[in-house]
């Protein structure tokens, strides 16, 4: 009889990789239900006040997932645009979620009198189709004002940029209206032009900035600009610009990683900074002088661990002053008008205050978190999956009502918890407990009493690495697999209480494996919800071997049998 490995997940150096691989499936597979939990960031003026829209309801407000605008810095944090959900429009020919006009920016005025709310309905009439139902309002006016598309407002509040899109990137319907005298100038564009979600891209006199693919794009009132820079097979992006629109900064991708600055007035293009860095996101200051942006370590390269922190930068000099320092890194970020504060939502999901020049920081709110997505099904006792973004260190999550212990975390993205024991089978909630004014809606899984899978491939009997094709197991060798799912176990273990070594706690369902034999399964001794399985392959197999399990699967690395005679002993 093997003796199981004693370790604790996933600390032990020889399964950390397999951690690694498992860590990077899952987030592989459940992507499209990650909501970012800050869609957009605007400070005005000085930055006093911060603008911004989340889907993610306020605590005990009982709405739905739908984005609003929030205002928080001089008051408190205050509701300041919600259009609640109406219903399904009754004439609508395909699917739709809601008519809600969900909103995902806003934009003040320098001065704070105006702002510019952008949203999109899923459904309007018999139209369907979130990409052609963009519309912005601008309150603050005498009279508010409406236009159909993404709308974009200048610093002093005289000119609101708006476009559609017609496809994913395609842009149709490139408008300029004068809020001031009521016009609106309308400009002939097909391309695939878009514009940088961080930053101020209209400058004073209507000018717009964007970028297309390896081309910087600049729209005067009237027609576009001539003589912007084209960088041949590279990419141009987030392209911001200064009040007077004599200044725009945007960023070149990707190697190497530039940021620079085009000056229309004189045609020249410069390269504001470039290095073995990551260079993204840039915001300029009204007047031209500060640019505020975020830099991370390439990959492999020298310097931290590839987080992107906040820096900014003086056009004079060009010398990168660093901001932040966040194990997390920094999601996103906005810079004052003045150029001398900036906002910022870490990975963790904090929001802070920065004065740039001081270096002087201030937590605003300890948590802005998002929507939580989980794996479809959870077995009490067994760990499973909960994925979102900005999940802070303190959170905590409850299955059913019950407290589901955190076994570990991969950055601030996704978090390993233990389904607890005592959970009844049937449809359960997920919430998250965090110290937060925002209350993310609970996700919902399916808690079953028995559903085998494995966590991990097999693993040596040695231990030394897993069975690869370049490493493949012998005929006959004991391999080990780490598994979840498999149920309760003898002797019954406590929620939160990591297997012990002695006496060991096997499972009480017998595991049915084909083509392998069942030496031992039960739990891995000094882990939190997983089990240790170990299998015998048989002394006839060849090549690839297909395990199946009690309704599961897994391939096998096995070295041909001519070559039996070099395998190692069997340790017993």
């Amino acid at each position: 009889m093997p003796t199981p490995r004693t370790h604790t997940w996933p600390a032990d150096p020889e399964t950390r990789g397999l951690w690694s691989a498992l860590a990077a499936l899952v987030i592989f597979l459940f992507p499209a239900d990650i909501y970012a939990a800050v869609r957009n960031m605007s400070a005005p003026g000085s930055g006093t006040d911060l603008y911004f829209t989340t889907v993610i309801p306020l605590a005990g407000s009982g709405q739905p997932v739908q984005g609003r605008g929030f205002k928080i810095g001089v008051s408190p944090l205050t509701l300041v645009a919600s259009v609640e959900n109406t219903g399904i429009p009754p004439n609508c020919l395909t699917t739709c979620v809601s008519a809600a006009y969900d909103l995902f920016h806003t934009e003040a005025s320098q001065d704070g009198r105006m702002v510019a709310y952008s949203g999109r309905r899923d459904c309007r009439d018999n139209s369907c189709g979130r990409l052609l139902l963009s519309a912005t309002t601008v309150a603050g006016l005498p009279q508010s004002v409406s236009a159909g598309g993404f709308g974009r407002m200048s610093r002093n509040g005289r000119y609101l940029r708006t476009y559609q899109r017609t496809a994913i990137s395609t842009l149709s319907g490139l408008e300029t209206v004068d809020l001031g005298a009521g016009t609106t100038t309308r400009i002939v564009f097909a391309g695939t032009a878009a514009s940088a979600p961080n930053g101020r891209v209209v400058a004073n006199d209507g000018s717009f900035a964007m970028a297309d693919g390896a081309k910087l794009r600049l729209f005067r009132l009237d027609r576009e600009a001539e003589g912007t820079p084209t960088h041949t097979r590279r990419f141009v992006a987030n392209a911001v610009i200064n009040a007077a629109g004599d200044l725009v900064a945007y960023q070149v991708c990707c190697s190497p990683s530039e940021l620079r600055i085009f000056r229309p007035n004189t045609g020249t293009d410069d390269v504001l900074l470039t290095g073995e860095g990551i260079y993204k996101d840039p915001a300029i200051s009204e007047d031209g002088t500060t640019v505020a942006y975020l830099a991370a370590a390439r990959p492999g390269g020298s310097g931290p661990d590839g987080q992107f922190q906040l820096h900014f930068l003086s056009t004079a000099d060009g010398v990168p002053i660093p901001v932040t320092s966040f194990e997390q890194g920094i999601e996103q970020f906005t810079l004052s008008d003045d150029g001398r504060v900036a906002w910022f939502l870490t990975g963790s999901g904090g929001l802070y205050r920065a004065t740039l020049r001081t270096q002087q920081i201030e937590q605003v709110l300890a948590s802005v978190s998002s929507r939580i997505t989980v794996s479809d099904l959870a077995v009490p006792g067994s760990a499973f999956w909960v994925l979102g973004s900005g999940l802070s260190s303190d959170v905590r999550f409850k299955i059913a009502g019950f407290e589901a212990p955190l076994i570990t975390r991969k950055g601030a993205t996704s978090i390993l918890v233990q389904a607890p024991w005592d959970l009844p089978t049937g449809p359960a909630s997920v919430e998250m407990i965090l110290d937060s004014p925002f209350a993310p809606p609970p996700s919902r899984v399916e808690v079953r009493s028995y559903a085998a899978s494995f966590a991990t491939s097999a693993i040596h009997d040695n231990w030394r690495g897993g069975a690869s094709p370049s490493d493949p197991a012998f005929p006959g060798e004991l391999v080990h697999f780490y598994m979840t799912g498999l149920g309760p176990v003898d002797p019954p273990m406590k929620t939160g209480q990591p297997a012990p070594a002695s006496p060991f706690s096997r499972v009480t369902t017998p595991l049915q494996c084909k083509n392998a034999e069942v030496v031992y399964a039960g739990l891995a001794p000094g882990s939190l919800g997983f089990y240790q399985v170990g299998l015998r392959i048989p002394a006839d197999a060849t090549s690839s071997l297909l395990v199946e399990c009690s309704g599961t699967s897994i391939s096998v690395s096995v070295r041909p049998r001519l070559l039996r005679a070099t395998a190692p002993p069997i340790r017993q």
